[in-house]
This record gives structure tokens, sequence and C-alpha cells, in this order.
């Protein structure tokens, strides 16, 4: 069935030796419990993703339009870090789990992907001030946290220079509970409102963010997915290519453009 297939790629184990002729893969039926001789098992990553309803995955402007197996930019994004190979520094697949107070997606997919941070309607801070319950819902700490956030402040009129001050408490306290954790930080996807000039004011800042907790020795990168998601996401009209639902959340072609930005970062950087 298409799901064991799904499911079983999620832990394909990497040819490391192919002129051995040892095959590394899983079959549908499932994967050895031991990789064989001259194989490597992928490497274990806890993935936190934190954001609003653009995480979740929603399609339109309402809560009725965040449906429960919606999965964003989750879902393409966890496919591509769990297909081998990863590509350079690590050469090897993940095999990928997820935390988080929520769990919602396509069921076709495995479940170990679906926890996730983003609720709809939520600002930087409010994803900041239940940061103790989103790190409590696994043992252990994440090793991986992507950040797509700002939308709703943007709608809410705040201003960019607070919302860079919400988004330097929201990574000081990361920071200082789970310090060893890699974090990717977007900037905030194009909206066709008026308040997407909020967005294009706060969206140059996010980068001297990023160099500022770098150079306390931070592990976190900046993702553009603004750009990635251009042309198509900011125009007129309901529907405009990528982005959909008023042109406030991506469309089942956008968010995998989305994915592909987070992942083509954590490819260069993830360590």
């Amino acid at each position: 069935k298409v799901e064991a297939m799904l499911a079983a790629s999620t832990l394909l184990w990497l040819r490391v030796a192919a002129a051995t002729g040892v095959s590394c893969d899983c079959t549908p039926a499932g994967c050895p419990a031991v990789p064989p001789a001259g194989c490597a098992a992928p490497r274990n990553v806890l993935w936190l993703p934190l954001g609003d309803s653009i995480t979740w995955g929603c399609n339109g402007p309402t809560i009725q339009d965040c449906h429960q197996d919606s999965g964003g930019y989750r879902v393409p994004l966890a496919m591509a870090l769990t297909q081998h190979p990863l590509g350079p520094p690590t050469g090897v697949g993940f095999n990928l789990s997820t935390m988080g107070t929520l769990e919602t997606g396509p069921p076709y997919v495995p479940r170990q992907w679906l926890k996730h941070e983003g609720h709809p309607g939520w600002q930087i801070n409010m994803i900041d001030n239940i940061l103790n319950k989103s790190l409590a819902t696994s043992p252990t700490p994440p090793d991986l946290i992507t950040i797509h956030l700002g939308t709703n402040d943007c709608n809410g009129g705040v201003a960019p220079e607070a919302m860079v001050a919400r988004m330097n408490s929201l990574l000081g306290h990361i920071y200082a509970q789970v310090p060893k954790a890699q974090v990717f930080l977007g900037d905030v996807i194009a909206t066709g409102n008026s308040w997407n000039s909020c967005i294009k004011l706060y969206n140059p800042m996010v980068p001297g963010v990023v160099s500022q907790w770098h150079a306390k020795g931070m592990a976190v990168y900046y993702v553009p997915v603004y750009a990635a998601m251009q042309p198509g996401c900011g125009g007129s009209g309901d529907n405009t290519s990528l982005c959909g639902g008023h042109q406030i959340h991506p469309t089942s072609a956008g968010y995998p453009r989305m994915a592909s930005a987070f992942a083509l970062s954590i490819l260069e950087n993830f360590k």
C-alpha cells in the first residue's frame, strides 16, 4: 500500500557502500532493526516547527480553512529531509520526528511528522509565551527548530521594530533553554493585504537579528522565504499562483516552495 511505502521511506538506509552490492534500503514490508554491514542508519533528528496558521497549513483566511489534514510546508519539508542522500554536509537522510502541542496533517504520512506549534492567528510573543510548554512535549530537546512568524503581528498593527524586539525575546529564550538546537528563522511571506508594507519593512531586519544571535554563539540561520515565494504571493486577487486565501496563505503549490527554502538552508547549514 502507498501508506506502507511512505512510512518505510522515512527510514531508508543510505547506500554508503554501493561497491559491496549490499542493499541499504527498506522494503514496503519494513526496515531492518539493525543496518546491514556497510550501511549507515539515518540520523535521528527531533524537529520543533514554530509559527502561525501558515505553519499549520491553512488555505484560507478563517479558522474553518485550517483543516486537520493540512500539512502546510511541514510535510513537504519532512519528505525532503528524510530522502537519501540528503546532501552536504551530512550525506544521509534524517529519521525525522516532531514535537509540539498540536498534531495535524494528512493521515497517509508518518504520524511522527505531524506535531508542531502552528497556531492560527498567533503573533510572535504568543509563541514565546508557550515556549516552555512546547519544549515540555518531549523528554529530549529539539535538534532542529524552524520559525515562520510575523504575519499576524503586521496584521495586528505591531510596528516592525517591536516585532524585532519580540523575535529577539523568542530567540533569547530558545538559546537559554535549548542552546544546542539549530534554528532556522524565515522572513515573512508576502500578503495581498494593506499590511504587506509592514512585512516589507520587517523582513530586511531579519538577517541582522540572525547575525546578532549567531555572534553570541547561537546556531541560527536566515531563510529567505519571502523571495522563494516570488513571484506569486502578494499579488491582487484571491488566488495568485503560489498564494491563495486572500493572499495570506500558500496554495498546495506554494507550500512546497516554502518547504524548499527551508530545506536548502538546512542542507547548507545543519551540522
